[in-house]
């Protein structure tokens, strides 16, 4: 299982940097205004191609993945190395020699304790659990909160309009007047190219052992954090390299802030995102009265009204 599982991920990979070469290959050409329109197509299709089949192989990987998965949970623990195949024999021919009465085996069977008050000599099994007990962890994903868009290539670009203030139009008092030039739109090209993240994960022999029944669903949600712990990273350093940013210090700078900062084509469909140190200064402004502003929703406690 694990030698069809890495096969599949070395061939995932390889098909990737097929498809990426494509890529490259196609972008060169569409640098030269004398390319040949036919060896575009060809070299498409087999970009396409390539993409068709990398797509195959990570749906083939992640089978592969939950296979082996499922297999680990089904098993349960795995057998018995030598050396704890010897121990288990061992315990057994102590136990046999106890049940005869054996004075080699029966001395050691006490309830004394040695000098650091721990007692010994007890055939007493320890308390063995392979399963991993996971902290408890809050990951908001922001990635929900911005606007994510599918691509079947590693680059390419958008054009966007950029935000000008609209003037109005001259207004003429003659027919000979001249007419001046209007304020025309401004277009903005926006390149994107797909990053690639990776890390690599070590797992020593022991831990392998000790936790074969989870240990996969175990690594691959850690994956899954970092992941989205990734992503929201990238988006953070995007709010904060945002041109301009208002001061705000009292409860009516946010207010400004909505009534003015915000275009109202988007006020109704626009969030407004804190941290919990924001928050807990949210919730401690008060009105005339004494009262907080802010109120727990009846409905849905960890929401604020």
């Amino acid at each position: 299982m694990n030698q069809t599982l890495n096969t599949l991920n070395e061939l995932w990979i390889e098909a990737g940097e097929k498809v990426e070469n494509y890529n490259d290959k196609i972008n060169q050409m569409l640098k030269n205004e004398n390319f040949s329109a036919q060896t575009l197509r060809d070299l498409t299709a087999k970009r396409d191609h390539a993409q068709a089949r990398c797509d195959a192989l990570r749906n083939q990987v992640v089978e592969a993945q939950a296979t082996q998965v499922a297999h680990l949970r089904s098993s349960g623990q795995l057998p018995l190395g030598n050396g704890e195949n010897q121990t288990d024999q061992s315990f057994i021919s102590d136990f046999k020699a106890l049940m005869r009465g054996d004075s080699k085996i029966t001395n050691l069977v006490t309830s004394s304790k040695d000098e650091s008050g721990e007692a010994a000599g007890l055939t007493i099994p320890q308390d063995l659990r392979t399963s991993i007990n996971v902290l408890k962890r809050q990951y908001d994903v922001m990635e929900q909160y911005v606007n994510v868009e599918n691509v079947t290539t590693a680059s390419g670009s958008r054009v966007y309009e950029k935000w000008i203030n609209i003037t109005p139009l001259t207004k003429l008092d003659s027919e000979d007047e001249t007419i001046g030039a209007n304020d025309d739109p401004n277009l903005k090209l926006v390149k994107y190219q797909i990053g690639r993240y990776g890390g690599i994960t070590t797992a020593t022999n022991s831990l392998l052992k000790d936790s074969a029944e989870n240990i996969m669903s175990w690594l691959t949600g850690w994956i899954a954090k970092k992941v989205v712990v990734s992503r929201n990273k990238e988006i953070i350093s995007l709010m904060q390299a945002a041109p301009k940013k208002p001061a705000l210090s009292t409860f009516d700078d946010i207010i400004t802030m909505i009534n003015t900062a915000v275009d109202p084509a988007i006020k109704a469909t626009s969030i407004l995102i804190t941290n919990t140190s924001g928050l807990n200064q949210l919730t401690l402004v008060k009105d005339a009265l004494g009262n907080y502003l802010l109120q727990p929703d009846p409905v849905q406690p960890d929401r604020y009204l």
